[in-house]
């Protein structure tokens, strides 16, 4: 082992006092903190892992990581990811933890979203930053000026944002960019200094509508997920824009608004479907708002793509819904993450970025899901 200097075995005794009345954990924590305390433990010095600290103290390996966990929320040690824990340098005053703050803790374990923690858990990991989930509710909580942390709450708890969630106000990332560096992901901040990354909506919207028209479609449904999103809006207005200078049926019913009730989907659908002219071709605003279409279409006694063609935007779902690849507009979406870390590593570090607004233009992928419009 490369960090406590005594070792039980060497010694012929322990570390801590088992018959104390003291609990092993806080023995644990003292000894390394006096070591600490006394330089015999130096900043960046490695103390061992869970299991040769467990060896040397003879505890269990749960005492071990309880009283570790605690030096790391006090600031003493701080973790490397596959490597060990290691002495903290007093002088630095930063948590090596990064949030990424989404609305909700559900949403994680969503493709989209998952794909996108990859990216960010790669240039972390790398960089030996800790990678946190934050809610909207408790991130808008801690602008009073209070943590989302109690155990930390009497210090900075996180060195930087990554902020994804169009529900978020403007003033209040503007007021989250205060005292952190933030990064925003799906859309630009008007008036502030936040860097951000974000789709090219207008031009995937158009090239999505374009091919759809070069199959032969004139009325193409819109499904999206909230009028009052950013995103959306400029999905909504390239759609608008590209079905006027294709000279496409312009019909404002053939825009419909998912919205976030577990029923959204099928209201917005029924919606397009009971049109006097139904649509013969739809563009989601999501590759899981897709499939969702296809299920119901198909429960409806309706085939995709002989009857109507669905076509995704993002490109997070690689699957197939019973046996039909979606054709979408795919974006680099792990890469977008990891774009998203490494900006936020470089105002952490107080380094200059050329670009604060990356844009990702999606890009087409033909699959099975979208066929000629039947005549």
């Amino acid at each position: 082992m490369s960090g406590i200097m005594l070792k039980s075995s060497e010694a012929g005794t322990t570390l801590i006092d088992k018959s104390a009345p003291v609990h092993r954990y806080h023995q644990v924590k003292e000894v390394i903190r006096q070591q600490v305390r006394q330089r015999k433990l130096q900043p960046g010095r490695r103390i061992g892992s869970v299991m040769e600290l467990a060896k040397s103290f003879q505890v269990s390996k749960a005492t071990i990581a309880k009283a570790t966990a605690e030096l790391i929320d006090e600031g003493v040690l701080y973790s490397e990811v596959g490597k060990g824990t290691y002495v903290a340098d007093p002088r630095d005053k930063r948590t090596y933890t990064i949030c990424f703050v989404v609305h909700s803790a559900d949403y994680i374990t969503a493709p989209y979203f998952s794909q996108m923690i990859a990216g960010m858990g790669a240039v972390t990991e790398q960089n030996h930053y800790k990678l946190q989930f934050l809610t909207s509710e408790r991130a808008v909580g801690a602008l009073g000026g209070g943590s989302p942390y109690p155990a930390v709450k009497d210090r900075k708890w996180a060195d930087g944002l990554i902020v994804m969630d169009n529900s978020f106000a403007d003033e209040q990332l503007r007021r989250l960019a205060e005292n952190r560096p933030i990064i925003v992901i799906g859309r630009r901040i008007a008036g502030a200094n936040i860097a951000c990354v974000r789709t090219n909506n207008k031009d995937g919207t158009r090239e999505a509508i374009s091919y759809l028209a070069g199959l032969g479609h004139r009325r193409i449904g819109l499904i999206i997920m909230s009028r009052k999103w950013q995103t959306e809006k400029e999905k909504v207005l390239s759609y608008q824009s590209t079905v006027r200078r294709l000279s496409l049926d312009a019909e404002p019913g053939l825009i419909v608004n998912r919205g976030l009730g577990t029923e959204g989907t099928k209201s917005a659908l029924d919606a397009l479907l009971a049109l006097p002219d139904r649509p013969t071709a739809i563009l989601a605003s999501g590759d899981g708002l897709a499939f969702e279409a296809i299920h119901l279409l198909r429960e409806k006694g309706l085939k995709v793509p002989e009857d109507i063609s669905v076509m995704g935007f993002t490109g997070c779902l690689t699957g197939m819904v019973a046996g039909l690849p979606l054709t979408t507009m795919q974006l680099p979406i792990v890469e977008m993450g990891r774009t998203a870390a490494d900006m936020l590593l470089a105002l952490i570090n107080e380094e200059k970025i050329a670009d604060k607004d990356m844009v990702f233009t999606p890009k087409l992928v033909v699959r099975q899901s979208c066929g000629p419009r039947r005549r």
